[in-house]
This record gives structure tokens, C-alpha cells and sequence, in this order.
């Protein structure tokens, strides 16, 4: 009788300590909103967009939170016309027998806008976005005349002026690096200057022309930065 009452006190005891031993024990399971914040380290992000190289674009643009589903975003950069401004004037078939010539020069682009991140896994900055961006792009050409031995130089420039909605994917790597793909539509108003020549006796003279028109435009872009 004494060795049972042992044996069920020792059984008892056993089971009592084990549960006040896991009672004790706490074991951290992150919530939805711890989770959220440690998606919710990304304050800005600089970057440029590679595609607008092939459009003559050299761009620097920064990006920054000022609210959790919100982002604000500017740009600029150079251009610099490495082809011949082929457009709506037909620009290319004015010079054809005028003897003129072109060369690349320098011109200017920017672009402001803001981004709406509406994803429920990231706060703004990361994942899809929905954003309106106002932009400005200048590309210049000298124009000269080739038939004459003193420099006759006139500016050919091709003035894009527009506003357009975009969607958006932006990722960020352990490193910091930031990609992102945008595509937008919208719609642009363009001025054209270019030159012709006419002839005053025996001197040359570059006649500037004007041509506006408004259409639609197509954004593609492919982003890399860095991030914090």
C-alpha cells in the first residue's frame, strides 16, 4: 500500500511540474503588424531608368514616403540627341537639297509626380503602384549650313510637354537594390522648331519653323537604385 502511494504521488508531482514548466515557457509568433513594420524599412530610393538611354534620356530620380500608402517622386536629367529628330514635321524630309547639316546638343527633361501603393503586405515604396506623373523633355540639334565657309548655327529643338497614369512594380533586394518596371499612358503636346534655308542674294539664310500637335504617349521603363 505504502509502494502505490508512492508511485501515485511521484506520478502527481511529475505532472505538476511539467505544467508549470510549459506554462512558463513563451514562444514569440510574429503578428501581422510586427511583420508589416519589418516590410516598412524603405524611407527613399534613388535610381535611374535604363530604358529612357535609348530615347537619348539621362535621368536621376528620387523617390520618398511621406505617408504609409504614399510616395511623392521627382526627376532629372540631360538629354542628349544622339539621333536625328525623326517627328511628326517630318523634320528629316525638310532637309533633304537644303544643304543643311545636324549634331547632336545638349537639352533638358523632368518629371514630378506621386505613387499610391495600395498593397496590404508593404507599406509605400514596395509592390504594385498606382501613380499620375507631369513631364517635360527638351532635345536640341544644332543645325548649320554645309555650303559656305562661315558657321551659320540654329537650334533644332523637339519640346515634349505632358501628363500620364502609371502602374507599377517596385522590389528591393537584401541589398538594398531597387528594382522596379513602370508603364503609363497619357498624352503630350509638342512643339517643334526646325530650320530651313532660303538665300538672300548670295548668303544663306536659316528660316525657323514651327509645328504643335497634341497624341498620345506610351511610358516604359525599367528602374534600378539603391534604397533605405
Amino acid at each position: 500500500m505504502k509502494r502505490i502511494t508512492l508511485i501515485l504521488l511521484f506520478i502527481c508531482g511529475g505532472i505538476f511540474a511539467q505544467e508549470q514548466t510549459t506554462g512558463k515557457i513563451k514562444v514569440y509568433t510574429p503578428t501581422s503588424s510586427v511583420a508589416k513594420k519589418v516590410a516598412d524599412t524603405y524611407k527613399w530610393v534613388v535610381k535611374t531608368d535604363v530604358f529612357a538611354y535609348l530615347g537619348s534620356e539621362f535621368p536621376v530620380i528620387f523617390e520618398y514616403r511621406v505617408a504609409p500608402k504614399l510616395s511623392i517622386e521627382g526627376s532629372a536629367g540631360l538629354t542628349y540627341s544622339m539621333y536625328e529628330n525623326f517627328s511628326v514635321a517630318n523634320i528629316d524630309k525638310k532637309l533633304e537639297g537644303t544643304k543643311l547639316s545636324t549634331n547632336p546638343s545638349t537639352g533638358t527633361a523632368f518629371r514630378a509626380g506621386f505613387k499610391y501603393y495600395p498593397s496590404a503586405d508593404y507599406d509605400a515604396l514596395e509592390g504594385w503602384g498606382f501613380g499620375v506623373q507631369l513631364f517635360s523633355k527638351i532635345i536640341n540639334r544644332e543645325t548649320t549650313t554645309t555650303d559656305y565657309s562661315y558657321s551659320n548655327i540654329k537650334t533644332n529643338s523637339y519640346n515634349k510637354t505632358g501628363v500620364e497614369l502609371t502602374i507599377s512594380k517596385q522590389l528591393f533586394s537584401d541589398s538594398n537594390i531597387a528594382y522596379e518596371t513602370i508603364f503609363g499612358v497619357g498624352f503630350v503636346n509638342l512643339t517643334e522648331k526646325y530650320n530651313t534655308v532660303s538665300y538672300s542674294s548670295t548668303n544663306p539664310q536659316l528660316n525657323e519653323e514651327v509645328v504643335k500637335s497634341t497624341f498620345p504617349n506610351i511610358h516604359l521603363g525599367l528602374r534600378i537604385g539603391f534604397g533605405n
